[in-house]
């Protein structure tokens, strides 16, 4: 039976608004490092702070000027966003490429745009782009999801600064976002939340990845949900790749789409 494109619209619509507010959930996962609200413990905050700055001033009398010029360079380089071709998206900054079956689709570029909080204009153009990470943590590179809505990913960015960048890693940086999820999870409703980090290959290299299960609130349909974030850094950049599925676990299947 063919359906009309009215009412394909409204199916769309009606799974997308699910969608989003699921997508927004995992997206505040994806950058849980930097949510934690430092009003809540600030003498350890204060501590930490204090330690990384010892840190960073004795690197930088270590480093030679040539070193401190080539990292002031790669700080103001900036980020560049992917590049969708059909159903291929590649990010050459961040070394991460992407090919969707074609029952999935890539949100718009008004739609980036919009999660970013931008005009459209302004996300095209690499330069303000570039700018908008100065002044911001993370930034939306692409968000695609399947034909039955029961399946997403997104590719977010984050800029951690020249400090951070140098003292963290990946592993470090997993260990940060998983004590913020269950909070983040059980705020929202959900249930049964279990964090694992784990390690694999993907981009021909090893990666530091977490596992997340839990189910969904009542309110919207009492699923089981995977979720896989896979953690690629380049210089003071982390990028996280959030894989959800829902009903069945198949983000092993998904993750199998990059390269």
């Amino acid at each position: 039976m063919c359906i009309p494109f009215k009412e394909k619209m409204k199916q769309h619509n009606r799974w997308m608004a699910w969608f989003l507010s699921v997508f927004m959930l995992l997206s505040m996962a994806a950058c849980a490092s930097d949510k934690a609200d430092p009003t809540t413990t600030p003498e350890s905050t204060q501590k930490e702070e204090t330690i990384l700055d010892e840190k960073e001033a004795i690197q930088l009398e270590e480093e030679e000027p040539e070193e401190r010029q080539e990292d002031e360079e790669s700080e103001d380089a900036g980020y560049e966003l992917g590049i969708i071709d059909g159903l291929t998206f590649t990010n050459d900054f961040m070394g991460i490429s992407c090919t969707l079956p074609e029952d999935w689709v890539y949100a718009s570029e008004a739609e980036i745009a919009e999660l970013n909080g931008v005009v459209l204009e302004m996300f095209e153009d690499n330069e303000e782009v570039a700018e908008l990470m100065k002044n911001s943590t993370s930034i939306y590179d692409a968000v695609a999801y399947s034909g039955d809505g029961l399946c997403n990913f997104n590719i977010i960015a984050e800029n951690m600064g020249l400090l951070y960048g140098v003292l963290i890693d990946e592993k470090e940086y997993a260990e940060i976002t998983v004590e913020q999820v269950k909070s983040i999870y059980e705020t929202a409703g959900y249930a049964n939340v279990q964090s694992e980090i784990t390690e694999r290959e993907i981009f021909g290299e090893e990666h530091v990845t977490i596992y997340t299960t839990s189910t969904l609130p009542e309110a919207q349909g009492g699923m089981d949900m995977y979720q896989l974030q896979i953690l690629k850094k380049n210089g003071n950049f982390m990028g996280v790749i959030s894989i959800a599925s829902f009903v069945e676990d198949r983000t092993e299947e998904i993750a199998s789409w990059f390269f």
